[in-house]
């Protein structure tokens, strides 16, 4: 009364093993960089539809609306002369130093100058970020307030934030922006 095996049960294995490097090559951007240098036909064949790198839609939003909007997605970080960069903030004036010797905060020069921008924010308030799964946006996600948000850009004085794979634009005083990069300024 044995029971005859399946005529799929010798290829059950190679599919299995098929699906986890799959998995791997959409998810780990290290593995797919090897197995791209590797294998071009995989990059020209499968690549294409694999999510980009990293899998995070700030960096490839659809549209991008104004930076007015909370809700609104962080537009891609560009190359100096793609269209959408502005024009850098002006150098701070030398010689200003506070009464300890440090040179004095100044927030536009922080705004300015990406190094010196705290990696992450706390949130003072709840924002509704886009829910993306696999690059796509499926809804809204509420992010409570004392989340911990990415920071992804500055422009207009407004923060590019991302939580869990979703863009918000938002102010600086809805986060702890500023007390962050007082704290990395000295």
């Amino acid at each position: 009364m044995s029971k005859e095996p399946s005529r799929f049960s010798a290829v059950r294995p190679l599919v299995s093993l098929v699906v986890v490097l799959i998995s791997v090559y959409v998810r780990r951007p290290d593995f797919r960089s090897f197995v791209d240098a590797k294998f071009a036909w995989v990059k020209e064949n499968a690549g294409k539809y694999a999510p980009r790198l990293g899998g995070n839609p700030v960096e490839t939003p659809a549209a991008t609306p104004e930076p007015g909007s909370d809700s609104a997605q962080p537009p891609r970080p560009s190359a100096a002369g793609e269209p959408g960069v502005s024009a850098p903030l002006p150098e701070p004036k030398p010689g200003v130093f506070s009464e300890a010797g440090k040179p004095a905060f100044d927030l536009q020069r922080v705004c300015a100058d990406p190094t010196l921008w705290p990696k992450t924010v706390v949130l003072k308030r709840n924002v509704y970020f886009p829910a993306v799964l696999d690059g796509k946006t499926i809804g809204t996600l509420r992010a409570p307030k004392g989340s911990e948000a990415r920071l992804v850009t500055i422009r207009s004085g407004k923060l590019g934030l991302e939580y869990r794979g979703g863009g918000a634009w938002l102010d600086p005083g809805g986060t702890d922006f500023e007390e962050r990069a007082r704290l990395a300024f000295h």
